[in-house]
């Protein structure tokens, strides 16, 4: 009788034990914790676009994150070793004018909290989706981006960010259009989703 009372109140416990972990786990997503990660990140869809003389340039998306939060081999390279935190930039490339056009995204320049970052630097290692950089015929859209990392700005110090591109060149190597010069507010914390189009 007093085994089956011990076996009664063992049984008692895991049961109650179960119950807590359950309400724990509950409790973490009505906050919107995420299981996976404690790390911080914040996303922005379509920011903004320019267009110079029919070549439109669009920025498809940012995303800042915390060393770590995303599990990629990409951020086991050298260069991301001493990088807190990790930038995405997504482009968006459309040649609306009837001739060729080339230009070069992915050797753009983006400065932030301080710092100035050569995306071509970045490319060689973190390149996302299709090249964006080189010629592109009319009525063509590229979209592609890198990644890249941020050596002495804090992920809540990143409230604006620059984006420089370099002038695009007609089929005779003749500057199409002046440079496109971005300047993104980030203030507004968001994390939106992965548009469908970008994938």
């Amino acid at each position: 009788m007093a085994a089956q009372a011990c076996a009664l109140d063992l049984s008692g416990r895991f049961a109650m034990r179960k119950a807590l972990l359950l309400l724990a786990l509950l409790s973490l997503l009505a906050t919107g914790c995420s299981l996976g990660t404690s790390k911080d990140y914040y996303a922005w869809n379509y920011p903004q676009a320019l267009e110079a003389n029919g070549l439109v340039i669009q920025i498809g998306r940012v995303l800042l994150a915390e060393q770590g939060t995303f599990d990629d081999d990409v951020f086991k390279e050298p260069y991301f070793q001493d990088k807190p935190v990790v930038v995405e930039i997504i482009f968006v490339v459309q040649n609306k004018s009837n001739g060729t056009m080339s230009v070069f995204p992915e050797q753009g320049l983006v400065t932030v909290g301080g710092e100035q970052v050569d995306l071509y630097e970045a490319s060689l290692y973190a390149r996302t989706g299709e090249s964006v950089d080189g010629e592109i015929l009319p009525g063509i859209t590229k979209i592609g981006g890198v990644w890249f990392g941020l050596r002495r700005t804090a992920l809540e110090d990143v409230q604006r960010m620059q984006v420089i591109i370099g002038a695009p060149y007609d089929v005779n190597s003749n500057i199409a259009a002046a440079e496109y010069h971005f300047d993104l507010d980030l203030s507004d914390r968001k994390t939106e989703d992965f548009p469908d189009e970008l994938k």
